[in-house]
């Protein structure tokens, strides 16, 4: 399988910028790797958060601590 266009045009930018630019640009791409993960663990916390609130207000006796829900409805 070749690469595409945009993958050509990627690696020609790749050579045309310094050491210490391609430095940076895997610093950036670090980072950019570290917020992903970030924003998909948040992700899976809003919904996690999201189904214990619906399930206090469908059981509002229960809104700590729902029974579909073993972990308590608050934000780390």
């Amino acid at each position: 399988m070749g690469l595409s266009r945009d993958e050509y045009r990627v690696i020609a930018c790749m050579r045309a910028v310094s050491k210490a630019g391609r430095r940076q640009i895997v610093w950036q791409a670090q980072q950019v790797a570290k917020l992903e993960k970030l924003l998909s663990e948040w992700e899976q916390n809003i919904g996690h958060l999201r189904q214990c609130l619906d399930c206090g207000n469908q059981n509002p006796e229960q809104v700590q601590v729902c029974s579909d829900c073993s972990q308590p409805a608050s934000v780390s």
